[in-house]
């Protein structure tokens, strides 16, 4: 099932970016009256998305994953859209790439590229596809790679950095809430101990760059907030876009697969059911209790 941890999610690549004068903290920070007292970039940047890290947390796909309960169907049609947003991703990454100017920053996404492309041939492999043209996304889905293929586009490649931060962070942070190193999630233990590891260490790098970027003026915190929250929302509607879960049946058996929309349907339909079929009971436990008495007093009346 598993073909390995997500580049999405990865940061074994960073190391790439330890050259990068971006990575070194300039005294540029009083040339340009920066206020050390102001919180840094990266933690400004976590803490105005938090809504939307219990969000994703709470989604269709994370609590059928946390609960094992999750229909394969479901996360099937995960990965699918998965092997198809990683196609489009690494093109735009490409694109980032060759509008890059800082070398380091160019070194990075070029092997980002090739870990994009290695992944999802990878995911095409595993399930069976012969071209990805013929996958039809959601509209999570493609709402995500359009907005990462205006960051490439049209912003600073450093740019283009603050949008891969989220799914960067956010992963391992699923996992330290789920505990994805010693948690048992039944058939998807491996997948979530590659892709959801609490370790978050390689985001620290990406997020020095981005403190120092801003503190060299390169970045604008009003933009990276802007880039940094709509990739967040797209790892939260991604997630919320699987729907279904597994459902035990009566005898315990986990062979019964419904989605969330009919589980509501027939519970509020056995609701209804309750709602006729208790006042018939109640009437007709009424009835018999008459007919006992009028029984009961007919034999006494016959008796004398």
């Amino acid at each position: 099932m598993s073909v390995g941890r997500s580049p999405r999610s990865a940061t074994h690549l960073v190391h790439h970016l330890d050259a990068s004068p971006l990575m070194v903290a300039a005294d540029v920070i009083d040339a340009i009256s920066f206020k050390t007292t102001e919180i840094l970039l990266s933690e400004y940047l976590w803490q105005q998305t938090q809504q939307y890290h219990i969000q994703a947390l709470q989604s269709g796909f994370v609590h059928g994953i946390r609960s094992a309960s999750l229909d394969p169907e479901g996360f099937g049609g995960f990965m699918l859209q998965d092997s198809v947003f990683c196609y489009e991703a690494s093109n735009n990454i490409a694109i980032a790439e060759s509008n890059a100017t800082d070398p380091f920053i160019k070194q990075f996404l070029q092997e980002k590229f090739q870990a994009y492309q290695d992944y999802y041939q990878a995911l095409i492999h595993t399930w069976h596809i012969e071209n990805v043209s013929g996958i039809k996304l959601g509209q999570a889905c493609s709402a995500y790679i359009a907005h990462e293929h205006d960051v490439a586009m049209n912003y600073n490649s450093v740019y283009f950095v603050v949008a891969l931060i989220p799914c960067a962070k956010l992963w391992p942070w699923i996992g330290q809430q789920i505990a994805a190193d010693t948690g048992n999630f039944g058939v998807y233990t491996k997948w979530v101990q590659e892709n959801f590891s609490p370790d978050s260490s390689g985001v620290t790098k990406y997020e020095t760059l981005i403190n120092n970027a801003e503190a060299q003026g390169v970045i604008n915190r009003n933009e990276a907030l802007e880039i940094y929250t709509k990739s967040m929302i797209g790892e939260v509607n991604f997630f919320s876009s699987i729907k279904t879960i597994m459902v035990e049946s009566a005898n315990g058996s986990s062979n019964k697969y419904v989605s969330k929309e009919r589980q509501y349907a027939l519970t509020f339909l056995l609701c209804i059911i309750w709602l006729v079929v208790q006042p018939i009971r109640v009437k007709k436990k009424r009835s018999l209790k008459c007919e006992i008495r009028l029984k009961a007093t007919h034999g006494r009346a016959k008796d004398r």
